[in-house]
């Protein structure tokens, strides 16, 4: 590998430290199916399964100057001229990873080290194209600006420089040889080629005069990756005509069997982190959705334009549906969110929002609103109404105790918690009490909660609360607006709609079993 002193470490991580962390195992964290961060993120690597980009979008980061480093080379990404530059080099580092493939596939021993000396070159030239046009624009993001240094260092390499000169030659030789094949009466003679006029081009040449049309006059014999039996004759005949070829051949597969830098390997995968999210992306923007780049503090306030559920938004992206936006915040003393409000109000859509930029932002994404101002959080927890698991010698009320207890086993000053409908098989009375002593405790310990309830009391427990309800309009068919907004908790949860929507009333039922 070269080395230099140039202080790049990683295109994701800005620091040794930080790089050093994120190496111990990182499997999907718990919260992913509550929050719908799974579709996302398998929305986001499909296709791109090879670069195994899935544990990148499972850690949250853990300072803000990483997550800053990571927002400014997103924003660059947006400039369709790096981002090109970076998708052109990507796609042949792909063919480069095909052709080593089959270095290492293919039985014929020549075919393998020419396998090989064809990946080495365009590698090479893939390299410097990269560096080319990093050398045309303006970049403003350290950690692009500190990987075009080394790019550039690295092509100045002598390690390089051998590479490049030695493989360039090679081809040009390669390039050079040229044979003939005559078959007669059964017999096949392969010849060196004097001949150096090309009749077919010429007589293109002659035709092209009278039409627009250019004819190709390439013929393919064989068209499979391993050579037959003849192929391996022929190229058998060509290696005797030409052997000091062939033999720097071999000692060119022997020098160069290891040419790809890993640093080069490593900044082909990580930089997919940030491609293949602004791809997924565009697709929303196309539809005229927002992306904010978030301020992320360590301080304890939350500033919200215009987000939305990007989960939501991307599966109906085809569909002509609104997306309702939401705004909230919450000030320095401000701890916990009471969500209360009409049922199908758009609560749990909510919750999903918040705890989605939350945690995008937190590894150094655009965020699905207009604007935000984030607290960069250690942990996150969620809590959502689950079915009772069959078999369960449990009912349901103590497996979500079990599952609670386990967060407040683990929960910080600096965590976010999300509990979505806590305690619904219980009383009113049992369910308040449980749920002010759980927000008793989070206050206790000055962490943020979102708590979606029916149990409305709960939202003037403490003025570290802010009571958020989702609205609707009142009339013969209560309208939900899907719009979250502060005030006083009401207790309207307008059920009586949703038992009228399914036939399900007081007197319908009534009705029924009348009959």
């Amino acid at each position: 590998m070269f080395n230099n002193n140039m202080d790049y470490q990683s295109i994701l991580f800005e620091s040794a430290a930080a790089l050093r962390l994120s190496q111990d195992q990182c499997n999907k964290p718990e919260f992913f199916t509550n929050l719908n961060l799974d579709q996302i993120v398998d929305e986001i690597v499909d296709g791109k399964e090879e670069y195994n980009l899935k544990p990148f979008f499972f850690q949250s980061l853990q300072d803000a100057s990483t997550v800053h480093y990571r927002l400014d080379i997103m924003k660059e990404l947006e400039n369709t001229e790096i981002f090109s530059s970076i998708a052109a080099f990507s796609a042949k580092m792909k063919k480069i990873r095909e052709y080593t493939g089959f270095s290492r596939r293919v039985h014929n021993a020549y075919q393998r080290e020419k396998w090989l000396l064809d990946a080495a070159n365009l590698y090479c030239n893939s390299i410097i194209d990269l560096n080319r046009s990093l050398t045309a624009v303006h970049l403003h993001s350290r950690g692009l600006s500190v990987f075009y240094g080394w790019l550039t260092d690295y092509i100045r390499s002598e390690s390089f420089q051998i590479l490049s000169v030695s493989t360039s030659d090679l081809i040009n030789t390669f390039d050079k040889i040229r044979y003939s094949l005559q078959l007669e009466s059964g017999k096949l003679t392969v010849d060196a080629d004097t001949d150096t006029q090309d009749y077919c081009a010429a007589i293109n040449g002659a035709f092209e005069q009278f039409c627009d049309v250019a004819f190709d006059y390439r013929i393919q014999f064989f068209t499979e990756l391993e050579m037959c039996e003849l192929e391996n004759k022929i190229l058998e005949m060509v290696r005797k005509s030409n052997i000091d070829v062939f033999e720097k051949l071999d000692e060119y597969a022997e020098k160069h069997v290891d040419f790809m830098d890993t640093v080069i390997m490593c900044f082909d995968r990580e930089i997919q982190f940030y491609v293949s999210y602004q791809e997924y992306i565009g697709k929303l923007r196309r539809r005229g959705l927002e992306f904010a780049y978030p301020e992320v503090t360590s301080e304890k306030r939350l500033e919200v334009t215009g987000g939305y559920d990007m989960a939501l938004a991307y599966k109906n992206r085809d569909l002509v549906m609104p997306v309702v936006p939401n705004d909230f915040t919450m000030e320095s003393r401000e701890r916990i969110f009471i969500l209360t409000g009409p049922n199908q109000g758009g609560k749990t859509t909510f919750a999903r929002t918040f705890g989605q930029i939350l945690f995008l932002a937190s590894i150094g994404c655009p965020v699905p609103c207009r604007k935000a101002r984030l607290f960069l959080f250690d942990r996150l927890f969620t809590h959502f109404s689950t079915e009772e698991s069959p078999g369960s010698n449990a009912g349901r009320l103590k497996e979500e105790l079990i599952r609670l207890n386990s967060i407040l086993k683990d929960i910080t000053t600096n965590s976010i918690i999300v509990l979505n409908e806590l305690f619904a098989t219980t009383t009113s009375q049992d369910a308040y009490t449980m749920g002010k002593r759980i927000l008793e405790h989070f206050i206790s310990l000055d962490c943020i909660c979102l708590y979606v309830t029916h149990i409305h009391e709960l939202a003037s427990i403490s003025d570290k609360v802010i009571s958020l309800a989702a609205t609707a309009i009142p009339g013969k068919d209560v309208l939900r607006t899907y719009k979250i907004v502060r005030k006083p908790a009401d207790g309207l949860a307008y059920a009586n709609t949703i038992a009228e929507k399914y036939d399900l009333s007081f007197s319908r039922i009534k009705e029924r079993i009348g009959r």
